[in-house]
């Protein structure tokens, strides 16, 4: 495989690093990407994932504007909605994961708290988008493939009951495992599964007794 190159990155400006070993000190160069050299659109295409959490930087001057004109706003969180379907397109696509889109997603949300801390509405604007719809199209995501995991049971069994259980077992199942890997806590996992936390909780450590849960 070739070596990928960023003419922006190639021209950037170096950092000297210097660190201190046992057999002495070893000094190097490190260029600097700098997240305002680079468009939304180049972001998209290069398919740079890794710079969307940092792309809040590019607005960090306009902060104060977006805070009292909710018309600049609103102009910003549109161009949330462009990268929150833009991965949603490449979820759907298989290029990246559902992992994936929600750890951008929430790294995004996590970078813009630490760099809008003194601007509320900023903060709730990015939040809403990638925070919102991310996260409510997932568990739409999550629950169509539990209803396909149960309808293969189902039909793997041949009956009509089959298939009932097999989709409410699919959803429980797939539910489970994302709570236990804490991609989604307990009470968004027992509300999409139409039971309160306790009664969740219940069945899973029934489900852990009998072995059934996801490995």
């Amino acid at each position: 495989m070739g070596k990928r190159v960023y003419p922006k990155l190639e021209n950037a400006p170096k950092l000297r690093i210097e660190l201190a070993t046992p057999g002495g000190t070893v000094e190097f160069p490190v260029r600097v990407m700098k997240i305002r050299d680079y468009t939304l659109e180049e972001i998209f295409s290069k398919k740079l994932l890794f710079l969307i959490p940092f792309y809040i930087f590019t607005h960090e001057k306009r902060f104060r504007v977006y805070e009292r004109d909710s018309e600049k706003l609103e102009q910003l969180k549109r161009e949330y909605a462009r990268i929150a379907k833009y991965l949603e397109t490449m979820e759907e696509t298989g290029e990246i994961s559902v992992y994936t889109k929600r750890t951008l997603a929430e790294m995004t949300g996590r970078v813009t708290e630490g760099i809008a801390a003194k601007y509320a509405n900023v903060r709730e604007g990015v939040k809403s988008v990638m925070g919102g719809k991310i996260l409510e199209y997932e568990e739409k995501t999550i629950l169509r493939r539990g209803i396909e995991e149960g309808r293969e049971r189902g039909r793997e069994e041949g009956r009509q009951e089959g298939i009932a259980a097999g989709k409410e077992e699919g959803i429980f199942i797939t539910l489970s495992d994302l709570v236990r890997k804490r991609m989604l806590t307990v009470a968004d996992a027992a509300r999409q599964a139409g039971m309160s936390e306790e009664a969740f909780l219940a069945q899973v450590r029934r489900h852990e007794r009998t072995g059934s849960l996801l490995q």
